[in-house]
């Protein structure tokens, strides 16, 4: 019969666990999963342990279409075309803007580099400069239609530093004098005292009048009509800000973007005046031809004879050819006061345009 003692048994089995940790463990986990079992089995998607429990009832990620003994269309080869190829392997294109859309967004960089006035601006300067008795003089009135002073002292005080720096000159005394001088010969100042006394602000010519002197400066003032101011474009400098005080440098910027402009201007203003002085010499020659064929005299060459019918017909030539040139000093004259947004289809009268 075998005998085991209760006591060597109770020691053993306490013993047994703190020196085997492994069977420690082992005990453990058969107890855990006896009590698993007992319970109410949880959903599988509830705990990691459940979903590992029933990971042999997986569904099986294979098609239908493969079996046991091979694959027999595993795995599907993909077909690209060249749209697919295109939408799956290349980086998707820039969202497409607009016209309108794009020249906004660039507006900010471009605006820095454009060295050109907007076209309205070019034609209220160029309108407000046609209405002058002097078309082509830069007088406060300009940078008034301009927009770069709100006040017609400010604008003085503008065209007064211009005519100091030597950036706008006056055409009609470099002609005459290069310096007008007084009878006590000092040098005659248009804007004298207009810092400090009460006066008359003209901004059509470009001078002001002071209070109560009105009389003593008519005779001083008569040749001062005929005041041209013009602009001289290389005697712009840095300094241009400061001798421009009462503007902003955006201002002092728009203010170069006006000189340069309104220089092309004169350019192309002048070359019709050339344009208008060849017809007149021509529209003279052929006038002079025609009063020599009424006077029934033989021009200088010897050209007229004495037959009435030649007469006739020379006089209808003559008088067609000045007709025509008539009408293109007409032309010339009309095109010569074009606005500049409508000189599309001319393209010699198309102003130079500053890109960078």
């Amino acid at each position: 019969m075998h005998f085991q003692s209760p006591t060597l048994h109770m020691t053993t089995s306490k013993l047994r666990f703190p020196y085997f940790p492994s069977a420690r463990r082992r005990s453990s986990a058969q107890e855990s999963d006896s009590a698993t079992a007992a319970a109410p089995s949880p959903s599988p998607t509830t705990t990691t342990d459940s979903m590992a429990a029933n990971w042999h009832n997986r569904p099986s990620p294979l098609p239908a279409s493969y079996s046991q003994d091979g694959p027999s269309s595993w795995p599907p080869r993909p077909s690209f075309d060249g749209s697919d190829a295109i939408h799956h392997l290349s980086p998707p294109p820039p969202p497409a803007f607009s016209e309108q859309e794009r020249r906004h967004s660039s507006s900010g960089s471009a605006a820095a580099d454009n060295d050109d006035l907007p076209m309205h601006v070019k034609d209220a300067i160029f309108m407000r400069q046609m209405r002058q008795a002097k078309p082509l003089s830069i007088t406060p009135a300009t940078f008034l239609a301009a927009g770069l002073c709100d006040r017609d002292k400010d604008a003085i005080n503008v065209h007064y530093a211009l005519v100091k720096a030597g950036i706008l000159v006056n055409n009609h005394h470099d002609e005459k004098e290069k310096k007008e001088k007084k009878k006590d010969g000092s040098s005659v100042n248009h804007y004298k005292n207009w810092h400090s006394t009460p006066e008359l602000l003209d901004v059509n010519t470009g001078r002001t009048v002071v209070a109560g002197e009105e009389e003593e400066e008519e005779d001083e003032d008569d040749d001062d009509d005929d005041d041209e101011f013009l602009p001289v474009t290389n005697k712009i400098s840095s300094a241009l800000a400061k001798q421009a005080r009462v503007l902003s440098m955006a201002a002092v910027k728009e203010l170069v973007k006006l000189l340069f402009y309104w220089e092309e201007e004169v350019r192309r203003w002048r070359a019709r005046e050339m344009d208008e002085v060849a017809l007149q010499r021509a529209l003279d020659q052929y006038l002079s031809d025609r009063q020599a064929l009424d006077n029934n005299s033989e021009g200088g060459d010897g050209m007229f004879s004495n037959s009435e019918e030649e007469k006739r017909e020379e006089r209808d030539r003559l008088d067609t050819m000045a007709g025509e040139v008539r009408i293109r000093i007409q032309a010339v004259r009309l095109r010569r006061r074009v606005p500049p947004s409508r000189r599309r289809d001319c393209v010699e009268d198309q102003l130079p345009r500053y890109t960078t």
